[in-house]
């Protein structure tokens, strides 16, 4: 395995199997329902099922091919051109409506969902790094990060921010300063493309919920997009927490740096 690929994104596993399990359901209706329109279609003409067939079986097993190539690439089994490995992640995305659907059904969490879809895409994106420099790299995290009862405006400026400890913010400027990497506060989706498109980083770092983080990675693909869930002890959007080891570990893969100690 590629020393880069933090051992730790091992959630994915979960969501290629969901991918699995909903493709296999897709392939069983795209089947079912073949059979039940065949009597109609062959009285339009004598081959169009056999033409319909064709189709629909095909477009089930290009499906197929580029999960399991999406599969591949994150297990580390040889590597993809880079122009294929785009469009199997576009699939992998495309893929989560059906894999929360199966989720449920085998009593697995929305969040546990999301968090294999992000650890699927960080890990893919770990093996595919290429070189960047710190001032291509942005960390970007939402405004409910910062302290409710703080008096800055670090929307605008996150380097305003005192680094008084009462909430991530401060380690994350820290962070920033330390690695010399660009740090941005959004205060929503919106905000946060116009800053990516502003800034065009080549590697971003985002701290956001699930469906955030999964829509946000989704809306600036091709970008690398290595996403950290943050954490909800108050409620959501509100005094939120984020890992700040876990942030930093990313970067230090990003940068290609040692481990921190």
């Amino acid at each position: 395995m590629d020393k880069r690929v933090d051992p730790e994104l091992s959630s994915y596993r979960t969501y290629m199997w969901l991918c699995g399990a909903a493709w296999l359901v897709l392939a069983a209706l795209t089947e079912l329902l073949l059979y039940l329109l065949a009597p109609g279609l062959a009285l339009l003409w004598r081959e169009l099922p056999l033409v319909v067939g064709i189709i629909a079986r095909g477009g089930v097993l290009y499906v197929g091919l580029c999960l399991a190539g999406t599969a591949l690439a994150a297990a580390g089994g040889g590597r993809i051109p880079q122009r294929w490995l785009r469009l199997l992640c576009r699939v992998a995305y495309r893929f989560l409506p059906y894999c929360l659907w199966t989720g449920a059904v085998f009593g697995i969490g929305k969040e546990r969902v999301a968090q294999g879809l992000i650890d699927l895409i960080n890990r893919i994106s770990l093996r595919y790094l290429n070189e960047v420099r710190p001032e291509e790299v942005m960390l970007l995290t939402p405004h409910c990060l910062q302290w409710s009862g703080c008096p800055l405006k670090v929307t605008h400026d996150a380097f305003l921010c005192k680094e008084c400890g009462r909430c991530p913010v401060a380690g994350l400027v820290r962070l920033a300063k330390t690695h010399h990497v660009g740090l941005h506060i959004a205060t929503g989706g919106t905000f946060a493309r116009l800053l990516v498109k502003k800034h065009r980083p080549k590697v971003i770092i985002a701290i956001a919920c699930e469906r955030d983080l999964v829509l946000g990675m989704c809306d600036v693909f091709p970008i690398l997009v290595f996403g950290v869930l943050n954490a909800r002890p108050n409620g959501p959007c509100y005094n939120t927490q984020v890992d700040l080891a876990k942030v930093e570990r990313i970067l230090l893969h990003v940068l290609r740096k040692e481990r921190a100690a």
